[in-house]
């Protein structure tokens, strides 16, 4: 017995590994999740043959596979496995645990992408709860279920309680944290909130704080700034600055362009004069990422604006 669940540890460490491989691609590597989902499938019926019912270990098995049903699309799975989790949590710990935050935190996690933000707030409540009574509100785990609470609330449409939920992580962020990535991060949100919220002064205001933040970290090639260059653009545009529109549109578009390492690098252009014929020329196409295309588009839209009515846009893409 305890050499199997000394088995099951090895096991957890592989599955970890292809867990890793699969999330970092973009899209997911499903080869490599699959492989950690069997593993980790294996680990689960290793562990329920040999430890009780109500055992941590069979709770963090439960955990890991509704991680890995999730990256594979498996929602009611993973939503089934977090709750199993929740359940030995509780059953062993009471309802005033660390742990069993957590475990409301990921099912809140989970209701949330399935857009239901009723039981998404109800959990994420709970966790926040639970971790300011033991914790406090000057911590990591409070910081971050406000930052959760925020985005709960973003998509579902409450744009001012986002706002609240966002100012007050980011106000713990400052106490107990850097001037890092994660301060970024957390800016990057509220700037996003703001800008949903119909509230672009403040979106533009916090976005160049994060941009300057980015500058002083020397992070402005990273995928956060590359964002944030997106963003910037969509504010300008909803302020009337087509011009800064379309230099922060084409600055995102370099920036997804460069860390995509394209063999050709996007021509920062100029406005175009009033001719009638636009021709965008693409070689390679296949090579262009998602966003760095979807910033592209952006920064057309934006110049078509000033283009005269009757001029013929013609986009082609040649293929070597």
């Amino acid at each position: 017995g305890e050499d199997d669940l000394k088995i099951t540890s090895y096991l957890c460490n592989i599955a970890d590994v292809y867990h890793s491989i699969g999330e970092s691609q973009n899209p997911v590597d499903k080869d490599a999740l699959e492989k950690a989902k069997l593993i980790l499938e294996k680990v689960l019926k290793m562990r329920k043959s040999i430890l009780p019912d109500m055992h941590d270990d069979i709770a963090v098995a439960y955990d890991n596979l509704a991680g890995i049903y999730r990256l594979l699309g498996e929602e009611e799975l993973a939503k089934e496995y977090r709750l199993k989790s929740q359940d030995i949590y509780v059953s062993l710990k009471g309802e005033n645990d660390i742990d069993v935050a957590i475990a409301y935190h990921n099912y809140a996690l989970e209701c949330r992408m399935e857009q239901d933000f009723d039981q998404a707030r109800e959990y994420a409540e709970k966790a926040l709860t639970i971790y300011q009574h033991i914790l406090g509100d000057e911590n990591a785990h409070t910081q971050e279920e406000y930052h959760s609470l925020a985005e709960i609330e973003m998509y579902s449409g409450n744009y001012p309680k986002a706002t609240e939920y966002m100012r007050h992580a980011i106000d713990i962020y400052q106490k107990i944290g850097d001037r890092d990535m994660t301060l970024a991060e957390l800016l990057n949100s509220q700037a996003s909130i703001y800008l949903r919220a119909n509230q672009p002064d403040q979106s533009l205001n916090t976005a160049l704080e994060c941009i300057s933040l980015l500058e002083t970290l020397k992070q402005t090639d990273s995928k956060l700034a590359a964002t944030m260059y997106d963003n910037l653009g969509k504010v300008y545009l909803v302020l009337n600055d087509e011009k800064l529109s379309e230099h922060y549109y084409l600055k995102g578009a370099e920036t997804w362009h460069n860390m995509d390492n394209l063999e050709k690098r996007l021509p920062h252009t100029p406005i175009w004069p009033q001719h009638t014929t636009l021709s965008i020329v693409s070689k390679t196409p296949q090579l262009h990422s998602k966003n760095h295309l979807l910033c592209w588009k952006n920064a057309i839209k934006v110049r078509m604006k000033q283009l005269p009515m009757r001029t013929i846009i013609t986009v082609q893409y040649v293929s070597d």
